[in-house]
C-alpha cells in the first residue's frame, strides 16, 4: 500500500456521531476520507451471546452503518470483528467493502478466518 493514505477506526469510532456536531458529515470514517485516507481499518468486538439481538439487531445495524459509511466516504472499508468465542455467530460482519459500499469479499459467521483481498484504490 505504498503512497495510500490509510485511516484506523477501532470500534464504535465508526458507528459513533461524534458530539453530533452541526457539520454536515461528522463521522470520524468521513473525516478521515476529508483527510485522503482511500482506505479505513476497522476492529470491532460486535458483542454477541447466541440470543436473537446478535443475529436479527446488532447484525444488520453493523452492517447497514459499514455499507453506508463506506459509501458516504467514499473509501474502501476493512473490518474484522472478533471470532472469539469461536462456538458462537459473530454479531458484526468482517470483509472488505468497496467505495460503492458493496461486499467485495466477507468472511463467515463464526469461527476463525483469513481473508485476502485485492483494492484497486486507484
Amino acid at each position: 500500500m505504498d503512497g495510500v493514505l490509510v485511516g484506523a477506526l477501532i470500534c464504535n469510532d465508526l458507528w459513533a456521531n461524534p458530539a453530533c456536531t452541526p457539520m454536515a458529515d461528522p463521522h470520524l470514517s468521513q473525516q478521515l476520507a476529508d483527510q485522503g485516507a482511500r482506505v479505513i481499518f476497522h476492529s470491532v468486538f460486535g458483542g454477541r451471546d447466541g440470543g436473537s439481538w446478535s443475529r436479527g439487531v446488532y447484525w444488520p445495524f453493523h452492517e447497514t452503518n459499514l455499507r453506508v459509511r463506506a459509501r458516504a466516504a467514499r473509501t474502501w472499508i476493512v473490518t474484522v470483528d472478533s471470532c472469539a468465542p469461536t462456538d458462537l455467530p459473530c454479531s458484526a460482519p468482517s470483509g472488505v467493502l468497496n467505495p460503492q459500499g458493496e461486499w467485495i469479499c466477507q468472511a463467515r459467521d463464526q469461527g476463525e478466518e483469513l481473508f485476502v483481498s485485492d483494492l484497486d484504490v486507484a
